[in-house]
């Protein structure tokens, strides 16, 4: 089995695709690993990181990346929080003040015997984008959307020849949102398949698991990725059931449950002081719909 380490690559969002490391076949199984800890890979080389190319992929054709398995070597709580919220918690922006995060079973136990599921996730996921945008955008990138897991199969419209996969930044669990930029990071590996399918053909990603559509929402104000998370919806139903256009919108704004994916940018202190080289980031949504 093919092994790669792509890294998030800033969710090449650039418009100039790194060369890839590698190359599949659809429906071949291979594993991406993602660390966030340079220590647990001291051969890493970082400027041989690259994305995935899928052999027969045309930019055009929509991926559908399936995630047949999520398995983590170490996690840990990476801040008490960025100081984004200052009135709560006053500090500066503070990172990886880590803490340890037992499991016991199925749950993880935060400071104060909180009990959180034990989740792994995929928090930044990519093909390569056609020209620079933001990030996240229509290529996907980092949105942090708690979905995206085992079992999970995960659409992005390819726009380059070979698609260009890449992901990494794992979680072992984040609650919507993601509120201070970081959840219960985490080391590992993500085992998956990759084919061109016409199921859900949507211009943004669009993530499939247990029954339930979402389709992800990305602009730079928060109404701007409500719009574009509902549009998207109300396309996939006229499209995939055959309804108008009144009835797809009713559906999907009546039916469906608006959840939050990377929120932490929205924050006065992240537009003040954490400018992406990109420009602003976006924000993100995912619209919820039962799809049987």
């Amino acid at each position: 089995m093919q092994r790669f380490y792509t890294g998030r690559l800033n969710g090449q969002c650039s418009g100039r695709p790194r060369k890839p490391i590698g190359e599949v076949e659809q429906g071949e199984t291979f594993v991406i690993e993602a660390s966030l800890d340079t220590e647990l890979s001291p051969d890493r080389d970082v400027e041989k990181e690259g994305p995935v190319f899928v052999s027969g992929v045309k930019a055009g054709d929509v991926l559908a990346i399936h995630i047949a398995d999520i398995v983590l070597s170490k996690w840990w709580g990476a801040d008490p929080d960025y100081g984004m919220i200052p009135e709560i918690l006053e500090l500066q922006r503070v990172k990886d003040v880590g803490f340890e995060v037992p499991r016991e079973g199925d749950e993880l136990i935060l400071p104060g015997d909180v009990r959180a599921p034990y989740c792994p996730m995929i928090g930044s996921i990519s093909v390569a984008a056609r020209e620079a945008c933001p990030n996240p955008w229509d290529q996907g990138g980092n949105m942090d959307i708690n979905e995206v897991r085992k079992g999970a199969t995960v659409y992005i419209r390819a726009q380059h020849e070979g698609g260009l996969l890449a992901l990494g930044d794992l979680h072992a669990y984040q609650g919507d949102g993601e509120i201070s930029g970081t959840a219960i990071e985490a080391n590992g590996e993500v085992k998956l398949t990759v084919e061109v399918s016409d199921r859900l053909p949507a211009p943004r990603p669009v993530i499939e698991v247990d029954n339930k559509v979402m389709t992800v929402g990305m602009g730079l104000t928060y109404w701007g990725a409500v719009r574009s998370a509902v549009r998207d919806m109300t396309y996939l139903l006229m499209s995939v059931r055959g309804i108008s256009l009144a009835e797809a919108y009713s559906t999907a704004v009546k039916g469906g449950s608006l959840r939050n994916g990377a929120i932490w940018m929205m924050s006065d202190h992240h537009l003040i002081t954490m400018v992406s080289d990109e420009g602003r980031w976006p924000r993100t949504v995912f619209l919820e719909l039962p799809f049987g």
